[in-house]
């Protein structure tokens, strides 16, 4: 069991639910927020994790020494078996370097999680704020922003959990649809909200992950 003073709170949504932009109005008003794929991206770095993603998916994943993350997701994108194998490389260093930040915060921390269910780490955070928006929004804002067609962002939704999976397992959910204004305002009560509120985490990162490979 772990016994600490600050909060972890995990802030997830699916794809195009913008999650991004409220967690940049965290950041603008000084609130200690990371971002789980960047972290995922120094762990790409990492010469040990470059060559055993290179055995598993092949040279053409690397380029000048560097594993070329385009590549990588192609070739991992829709395969269960090809996902587990990556995650099984990656995540031990992800969840290792969030522990370690977690370790020297001395505040609040945010993390932005896109697969926060997904990778089973809810007993991870205190408290979750699952940012939402209608399919038709996310759909408008994915084939937008990605240039891709309606068919191929569908596919992207479905390598996701549904939100109506999502509800019930968080602790705020904050609808941003177009009005991003009131969306930030939801943010904002949520925030404040768990401010007064007392942590509730019970196991760190990584040894919740070694726990669901057990």
């Amino acid at each position: 069991m772990i016994k600490n003073k600050k909060l972890i709170i995990g802030i997830t949504g699916g794809i195009a639910s913008g999650k991004s932009l409220l967690s940049n109005w965290l950041k603008e008003n000084g609130f200690n927020i990371l971002d789980a794929d960047k972290i995922a991206h120094k762990v790409l770095e990492e010469k040990s994790v470059i060559n055993k993603l290179q055995k598993e998916f092949g040279s053409k994943t690397v380029f000048k020494g560097k594993i070329n993350r385009k590549i990588l997701g192609a070739e991992v994108f829709g395969n269960k078996e090809k996902i587990k194998q990556l995650n099984k490389i990656i995540h031990p260093g992800v969840f290792s370097l969030m522990d370690k930040y977690v370790a020297e915060a001395d505040s609040n921390i945010f993390f932005e999680i896109p697969l926060l269910f997904e990778t089973h780490t809810e007993k991870c955070f205190d408290y979750i704020i699952l940012i939402t928006a209608s399919k038709i929004i996310k759909l408008k804002r994915l084939t937008n922003r990605d240039n891709i067609s309606e068919k191929d962002a569908e596919k992207r939704f479905k390598s996701q959990l549904e939100d109506k999976d999502k509800i019930p397992k968080s602790d705020f959910v904050i609808i941003n649809n177009e009005d991003i204004d009131g969306a930030i305002e939801q943010l904002k009560k949520a925030v404040a909200e768990i401010a007064k509120s007392v942590p509730r985490k019970t196991v760190s990162f990584l040894e919740n992950y070694h726990n669901f490979q057990k």
